[in-house]
């Protein structure tokens, strides 16, 4: 399964961690690692159209993310 690391500029804590996991695992994604100090968020997606669906809710939980 592919993997990604994407930088999150807007991560300020913990909280705001534990809010983009719960995005994440909502559309299919596993092994999701949020850094706080380095705003970096890393998982694994089984396809292209997961991916995308993750971008997006990372968009709308508020922590919009860039590669």
């Amino acid at each position: 399964m592919p993997s990604i690391t994407l930088t999150a500029p807007d991560i300020g804590c913990e909280h705001c961690a534990q809010k983009i996991k719960k995005a994440l695992t909502a559309v299919a994604v596993s092994n999701v690692q949020v850094d706080v100090p380095t705003k970096k968020v890393t998982f694994d997606y089984p396809n292209e159209q997961v991916l995308a669906q993750a971008k997006t809710a990372m968009d709308e939980a508020g922590y919009p993310a860039q590669e």
